[in-house]
């Protein structure tokens, strides 16, 4: 006897919905999903352009955020067809949310792009007549993954004005801050705080955290403070040494003074260095 595919089963889905099992860091599709790591042009691709992603490689994590190759992803949709009147506007995701799930129930997964852009600007085709205009536009976010995870307060019993401030706000930063790219201890290359190819310790992004809490989150060269742009602040390894964590080691570093480090030019590519420069501006220090 055949067994049913498990994953695309409606009655399946439908009992597993009723018994209120959380979805876990399953992959959607177990038989084909990949734990590999992400390569360097991967790594590229996700912060500018995204990857169309196979579902097999997608999976989901028991915070149900979701992940591609150890790495959290967000997830939009890439081709929008102009039906004649205003194209409709992609929304991008950041959970397993209802929406994401009734899209998988469809099997309409093939329509989407994984990122890991932090200021809310993706590369969007329009298609109308068989002909596709690209652009790059600022996307909202969906609200449902706002209020699965608790992100800035959303639920919807707030005001429509509340609502919309909260999502006109937003920005993917914000979800990465709470939810790190790297899933396990970890980073992926260029997205790091720190310097070139050598590994974190365990429980790094705990421990980050309460070394800038203790500098009252401000840059140890400037002095800014970046108590409201915590994600634009590192901790560096001042020998490069990411294992050693001994506090004459550390220094908090906004992500600029950060870069102006010995050997540390790469990270003016980082995503959160144009953020930066957006946000701040190069003014005097």
């Amino acid at each position: 006897m055949k067994l049913p595919d498990f994953a695309r089963d409606e009655r399946f889905l439908d009992l597993r919905r009723k018994m209120g099992i959380p979805a876990g860091y399953v992959a959607l599709f177990p038989e084909r999903a990949t734990d590999s790591e992400l390569s360097y042009s991967e790594k590229r691709a996700l912060r500018s352009d995204g990857i169309d992603v196979d579902i097999g490689k997608l999976s989901i994590h028991t915070d149900n955020t979701m992940a591609y190759k150890k790495c959290r992803v967000l997830i939009y949709i890439r081709d929008v067809h102009d039906m004649g009147l205003s194209a409709a506007e992609p929304r991008y995701h950041l959970a397993y949310c209802q929406v994401m799930r009734q899209m998988c129930e469809q099997c309409a997964f093939e329509r989407y792009v994984v990122s890991t852009e932090i200021t809310g600007t993706f590369k969007v085709n329009y298609i109308k007549d068989r002909h596709a205009r690209s652009e790059t536009r600022q996307l909202p976010v969906c609200r449902h993954c706002l209020e699965m995870l608790g992100l800035c307060g959303y639920k919807s019993t707030l005001s429509q004005a509340q609502r919309y401030a909260i999502v006109r706000n937003f920005s993917p930063g914000i979800f990465f801050e709470r939810y790190p790219m790297a899933l396990y201890s970890w980073l992926p290359g260029d997205f790091a705080d720190s310097s070139e190819v050598n590994v974190y310790p365990g429980k790094w992004a705990a421990e980050s955290e309460r070394i800038r809490r203790k500098a009252s989150w401000r840059c140890g060269k400037c002095g800014q403070d970046f108590n409201w742009h915590r994600r634009l602040l590192d901790v560096h390894h001042k020998d490069g040494n990411r294992r050693n964590r001994d506090e004459s080691n550390l220094e908090v570093l906004c992500v600029r003074c950060h870069a102006d480090e010995a050997n540390h030019g790469h990270m003016r590519r980082d995503p959160r260095y144009r953020e930066y420069v957006r946000l701040i501006g190069f003014r005097t220090r």
